[in-house]
């Protein structure tokens, strides 16, 4: 898998959703490139809306875990399960990404790998100022490397 970190200059999981339930696309017509992103980031509806129409965005709810939310949608029969590419769009620091009301960092990691592992996605983007930067940007890209 790999993952590309994007320094930006700039669906809540609920608004921005822009797909019918499961049962209304079989399974071949399911998605392959998703959009997370959190809402804590400025003008994220805009954003959203400049999405390349072949991908599908998702909003996180801004109370709830980020790592949850994802999870659900793409792992098991979730709604993205055919996800290959996944971007997120969140706020960053060097070694910390925010998804909804949680934190993604070295300490945290390991408490979310099993929910890391279901992901199955080939491709993982990151757009968070910063998550990359330094040795504590490297070494938390290289342990979200190996949980995913």
């Amino acid at each position: 898998m790999n993952i590309v970190t994007h320094q930006p200059t700039m669906t809540p999981m609920f608004p921005l959703q822009k797909s019918n339930s499961l049962q209304a696309k079989p399974y071949s017509a399911l998605p392959r490139e998703l959009v997370i992103i959190d809402p804590g980031v400025e003008d994220y509806q805009i954003l959203a809306a400049a999405v390349r129409p072949e991908s599908e965005v998702v909003v996180l709810h801004p109370h709830e875990d980020g790592i949850a939310q994802i999870t659900q949608l793409v792992a098991g029969t979730g709604q993205y399960r055919r996800t290959t590419t996944l971007h997120l769009i969140s706020h960053g620091e060097p070694g910390t990404l925010y998804l909804g009301n949680r934190i993604l960092n070295r300490e945290t990691l390991p408490h979310y790998a099993p929910q890391l592992q279901q992901w199955r996605i080939k491709q993982l983007h990151i757009y968070g100022c910063q998550v990359a930067a330094g040795t504590e940007g490297q070494e938390f890209l290289q342990q979200l490397h190996r949980y995913t």
